[in-house]
This record gives structure tokens, sequence and C-alpha cells, in this order.
């Protein structure tokens, strides 16, 4: 829903929804955080929405503080539905998750996911109020590359605390494993 949309006729706003809004008269009145768009590609349809990384009535709210809280640990439940070196349809655990900020607003890294030593961190770009993919790997290279499985999200239940992240596991000998973890705030 765009932020301070008027319940009267599409393409309107301002307390009485008198004036006429399109993303030249409405761009400089949208909050911080936000940006006016026209999703449909009609000056009538123009509206402040919040920017990538943002939330609330004003877009005042870091979507990430809902996954870090700072410095959150998680533990892992981890399971693989394609085996490379992992046993498919075997429930297995590690250490915990740790999360943290990354260095955008729409960022945040798991450290420790897999368990795999060196430790693997991935950076992860939050792409809707409870969805996100992972962008990048650090370290990178290692003899394992970790990403997101192909045209899934990461998502994250407010309710539970939890983090479900399906991701894919290709190894330096070509093996692949695909499996989820489910994240549960400790």
């Amino acid at each position: 829903m765009p932020i301070g949309a008027c319940d009267g006729p599409a393409g309107f706003g301002g307390d009485n929804c008198e004036t006429f809004l399109n993303c030249d008269v409405l761009s400089p009145l949208c909050p911080a955080n936000s940006t006016c768009e026209n999703p449909t590609g009609t000056a009538t349809e123009a509206a402040c929405y919040c920017n990538a990384g943002y939330e609330g009535n004003i877009c005042e709210t870091l979507t990430r503080t809902f996954y870090t809280n700072g410095n959150t640990f998680y533990t892992p439940l981890d399971i693989c539905t394609v085996g490379g070196p992992v046993t498919p349809g075997v429930t297995f655990t590690y250490q915990a998750v740790k999360i943290t900020n990354g260095a955008n607003p729409d960022e945040f890294i798991m450290e420790g996911l897999g368990g795999f030593s060196p430790t693997l961190n991935i950076k992860c770009k939050i792409t809707g109020p409870n969805t996100f993919i992972a962008v990048s790997q650090i370290p990178n290279p290692a003899d394992a590359i970790v990403s997101s499985q192909p045209n899934t999200n990461g998502t994250l239940n407010r309710i539970t605390n939890t983090i479900v992240f399906p991701y894919k596991i290709v190894y330096d000998d070509a093996n692949i494993d695909m499996c989820t973890v489910t994240l549960t705030r400790q």
C-alpha cells in the first residue's frame, strides 16, 4: 500500500483528496527512505513507496532489524533434498548462525551458515518485508559456493522468529547439495 494513500479517486491526494498527484508533484513530499513511483506507468498511479530495506507508515523502520536486533544468534536445523556429500532427507545442526547488519540498509550477513570450516558468511539482500536472497559469500571463492536456490526467496516469520533459507551448495569437485535451513532465534 502506498504511503499516505487517499481513499478518494485514484491519482489524488491531500487532506481532502483534492490534489492530482504525479511524481513531479509528489516526490518532494515523500518521506525520507521512500521514492515516488508509477507502478503502472501512468501519472494517475503515482505514490510514495518505501525504499528496499525500509517499512512503516513513513518508512522509518529498517526491515533488517527484524532479522538482526543488533547481533542475533539463531539455532540452525538443515535438511537437504539433493545430496552430493550430504545424505538427502537427514536433518542436521551445527553451531549457531549469527545475523549481523550489512553495509547497506537492505542487507544483512548470515555468519557461519552450513557449519563449514573455514566459516562461510553469506551476504543477503532484503527483497520484501519478509523475503530475501543471498547475493554473495564471504570469503569467496572457497571449496564450496553457497547461493540461493533458483527462483526462491528466503523468508522471515516475525511471529515465530524463524528464518527459512533454501540454498544450493556447489563444491569444487562439482557435487551439488540442495538444502533448506530453518533458523530459530535463540
